[in-house]
């Protein structure tokens, strides 16, 4: 994960919490849609979480979240899930 201070004028508290430098919840406007982004790291992992009130994020906003939050990373899982029915 990269340093997020450059995220700090959008970073927002999260159950009273703000995060740290590399942890975090944010809301972001990116290609003319806001977003609520959440970014941890720890024990291995680097997470970030990115929500729209309407609609899912396309694969171009998905590339600016990850130039925005990660760093030089050589690998990247994205995961969709399916709506379950009961």
């Amino acid at each position: 994960m990269r340093n997020l201070k450059h995220l700090d004028p959008y970073r927002y508290p999260l159950m009273g919490h703000w995060g740290n430098s590399y942890n975090g919840a944010f809301k972001l406007k990116i290609n003319g849609e806001r977003y609520t982004v959440i970014a941890s790291n720890g024990e291995g992992w680097e997470h970030v979480s990115i929500s729209h009130h309407q609609m899912v994020p396309s694969w171009d906003t998905m590339n600016q979240l990850k130039d925005l939050f990660l760093k030089n990373m050589k690998r990247l899982c994205s995961c969709i899930h399916l709506r379950t029915t009961t």
